[in-house]
């Protein structure tokens, strides 16, 4: 069952930069996770979401730049972006 939604510009791979990579990281991750939910907003509006039930978590990445940091950098890149502010979380990461 894929429970995931990707607005129709990533289907069409219209999506600039980063956003399509980052969508296929995201896949992985949440594929290798059991019942995990979460809501990813793209700087160009574009968002992911998995899961049925209410996101446990969110990040909302400001800029393109931002998203080739995490893309480059994981984890580290990602908490480059929230302390310098151009990654936004919501929620528990944890859950």
């Amino acid at each position: 069952m894929n429970d995931s939604h990707v607005s129709p510009a990533a289907e069409t791979g219209l999506l600039p930069g980063a956003a399509p990579l980052l969508e296929r990281m995201l896949e992985r991750i949440v594929a290798a996770s059991d019942g995990i939910s979460m809501r990813v907003e793209f700087s160009d509006g574009a968002v992911f979401t998995r899961g049925a039930q209410p996101p446990s978590f969110g990040l909302r990445f400001m800029s393109a730049r931002a998203e080739r940091r995490v893309l480059a950098l994981g984890y580290v890149g990602l908490l480059e972006c929230y302390f310098d502010g151009s990654v936004d979380i919501d929620g528990d990461l944890a859950a």
